[in-house]
């Protein structure tokens, strides 16, 4: 579950099924809804989150632990979807400001 945080600032939360024993795993900076995805073994989550005024891709373990930044460039990545084999990441690429005419 992607939670807001106000304006900017956002969150990934692991709840139960039920709704309880909430579990914040990640802070980040977005300006709009960036897209989440589960590995196929459950084990890590993939987001789309604001570095360096790009949205880029992230992972975090599903138990918790430190964030790994998967992307980097002048392109904005968001929605990432896991393939079934877990070996690759699709995501919508957006154009940065700097590409729009």
């Amino acid at each position: 579950m992607e939670a807001s945080q106000g304006e900017e600032r956002h969150a990934l939360w692991v709840v139960k099924l039920d709704g309880s024993h909430a579990e914040k795993l990640a802070e980040y900076l977005m300006f709009t809804y960036g897209g989440v995805d589960w590995t196929p073994d459950g084990k890590t989550l993939v987001y789309a989150a604001l570095t360096d005024h790009r949205m880029q891709l992230f992972a975090i373990p599903r138990k918790g632990g430190p964030v790994r930044k998967l992307t980097s460039g002048d392109v904005n990545l968001f929605q990432p979807q896991v393939s079934p084999d877990g070996r690759l990441i699709a995501a919508t690429r957006g154009a940065a400001a700097h590409e729009r005419s």
